[in-house]
């Protein structure tokens, strides 16, 4: 149920700075995260590659809008991205996982609007100085 920071973050970097992260830091950052809690090899790896190919889908439409807009679009990118994963673990695993997933995309559009303050708030800072020294 908890949100997970780790694809949030990855979207908003790949959103911003798409050269810098892309699919392949997400495909390598779910792989570690699958090894670190035990989960199926590949399934927090399939929802970040997604999700992070969504993101890319709309790159120039997101950055048209603010944040509170932004988080109406990324919704369904999020949920769309976990649900292949779920589904899989379900299949693979023999078990369902519950519906968990759904809330955590529901937290993460929530908190959005304050990842986006305070993951730009160094560069603002920056701009703000050099408005100020010129």
């Amino acid at each position: 149920m908890a949100p997970d920071l780790l694809l949030m973050v990855l979207c908003f970097w790949n959103l911003h700075e798409p050269r810098r992260v892309n699919m392949l830091s997400g495909f390598v950052l779910g792989l570690l995260l699958d090894v670190h809690g035990g989960a199926l090899l590949g399934e927090h790896a399939l929802s970040y590659v997604l999700a992070i190919y969504g993101v890319g889908l709309l790159r120039r439409r997101l950055l048209l809008f603010g944040p509170w807009v932004q988080l109406i679009h990324l919704l369904p990118i999020w949920l769309l991205a976990f649900i292949p994963s779920r589904f899989a673990h379900a299949w693979l695993a023999g078990e369902w996982a519950g519906w968990d997933w759904l809330w955590s995309a529901v937290f993460m559009a929530a908190l959005w609007p304050i990842a986006d303050l305070l993951l730009l708030l160094p560069h603002r800072l920056m701009d703000e100085d050099t408005e100020s020294s010129a």
